[in-house]
């Protein structure tokens, strides 16, 4: 059986590619060819301790997931990556359970920013969600 990691992370590219106009990235990895881009990737994992201490099972884990919407810098930035963000949004909503690979996947933050390090300015709006098995 592959590593819930990996599970997760598959099943949150799958659902990410019914958002029209974006490319969409299982790593963070490889260079960003096509903006505007979605990178998915998970970022750490943990057992539910309440669930070892209780009866002994470490096969429940919490893991956190990130979903990075890129786009390149504009003056209509922020609106960009706000409308990429509500769809990823609607799509996660629609199955926060991930076809009952987890028990739930609950959204925690957002973070934007712009970045200068490439070859042309862009904005990150960086989505984390937690997911429960």
């Amino acid at each position: 059986m592959p590593v819930i990691r990996k599970e997760i992370r598959h099943a949150i590219v799958n659902l990410m590619k019914n958002i029209p106009g974006v490319t969409v990235y299982s790593s963070r990895v490889y260079p960003i060819s096509e903006l505007p881009s979605i990178s998915v990737y998970t970022t750490e994992e943990l057992v539910d301790e309440e669930l070892i201490t209780m009866a002994g099972d470490d096969t429940k884990r919490i893991v956190s997931v990130s979903i990075d919407i890129i786009n390149k810098a504009s003056i209509d930035l922020d609106d960009s990556l706000d409308d990429i963000a509500y769809l990823v949004e609607q799509e996660i909503s629609a199955n926060n359970d991930l076809n009952g690979l987890v028990s739930c996947l609950q959204y925690s933050e957002t973070t934007t920013e712009l970045s200068a390090d490439s070859e042309m300015a862009v904005g990150v709006s960086k989505l984390t969600y937690i997911a429960t098995n």
